[in-house]
């Protein structure tokens, strides 16, 4: 059962991984490796019923999307760390884009760069360093919270494979389709190559009882009967008319049905509004590597 505890047990093992020393230098063009080899952990196999509500049924084998361009998700954007692929960012104006932290723990801006404009991240694209980036100050390694601004250390320019997303200022409701693309193991299998899937939007009771009761209102819940989000998937972006409603912040690292917890951008509109305008007048003081 996905739960922020759970989050943590990943979190935990990714921090021993990271090397904070690593050692600045222009990232290789072709990027083979994945940050982070996923745990292998058995699918659920037994019905989970709430006193309740009924949750998710118990998962079955993990279907992959299908092959997509960057040209209808121009706003993806591929993280590495230390070179490695890491999972995905989304680009929201020439200057910033979004992510989730949890591979940002321990890690360090010189340590993280950007692929913009790329269906193949192991082929195309556009490098880009990042000057800084910006854990939420309440962020405690749990789903809350989990949304990560990265600034750029230059303005990027827009093309018709690289253009930002405006943010939901709400969310849509339960069963609606939204538009889920990454490069990961769960919507790619390690492809590299750029693949999008439809995913419904799972009722809050629903998610509640999932999660343990751990869906707040900073979550929103996403989720599809074939296709199963896991590792390289996190921040993987939900996209509902033309705006970013989620990123993808965890769960089991294999791919199953209730890996389902993004992050609710709506509740984060306000924050990000302030912080953006507050680092781009060079006022935030709290850098993140420190």
């Amino acid at each position: 059962m996905v739960s922020t505890s759970m989050k943590s047990v990943i979190v935990l093992f990714v921090l021993l991984k990271v090397s904070a020393s690593s050692v600045w230098g222009a990232p290789q063009e072709a990027l083979p490796e994945r940050y982070d080899e996923p745990a292998h952990e058995d699918p659920a196999t037994e019905s989970r019923v709430d006193p309740i509500l009924k949750t998710l049924p118990p998962s079955p084998p993990s279907e992959m999307g299908h092959e997509t361009t960057i040209l209808k998700h121009p706003y993806q954007c591929a993280l590495f760390i230390s070179r490695r692929f890491a999972g995905s960012c989304t680009i929201i104006s020439e200057d910033f884009a979004l992510a989730t932290s949890v591979y940002l723990f321990g890690v360090f801006p010189f340590d993280v760069t950007l692929k913009i404009g790329a269906t193949n991240v192991n082929k195309d694209g556009t490098l880009v360093y990042i000057n800084d980036f910006y854990t939420h100050p309440d962020y405690e390694y749990t789903a809350d919270n989990d949304i990560v601004l990265l600034q750029f250390d230059r303005k990027i320019s827009f093309s018709k494979t690289i253009q930002p997303i405006g943010l939901a200022l709400t969310s849509p409701p339960p069963g609606e389709s939204v538009s889920l693309s990454g490069w990961g193991e769960g919507i790619a299998n390690n492809s590299w190559a750029l693949h999008e899937t439809e995913l419904k939007i799972i009722d809050q009771d629903v998610c509640n009882a999932t999660t343990n009761g751990e869906a707040t209102e900073k979550i929103i819940c996403a989720g599809s009967d074939r296709v199963f989000v896991c590792d390289h998937d996190i921040g993987d972006p939900i996209v509902y008319n033309n705006t970013l409603v989620g990123m993808y912040v965890g769960g089991y690292s294999v791919c199953r049905n209730d890996n389902i917890i993004y992050t609710r951008i709506s509740s984060y509109h306000e924050y990000l509004k302030n912080l953006i305008k507050k680092v781009r007048k060079g006022a935030f003081e709290e850098k993140s590597s420190e």
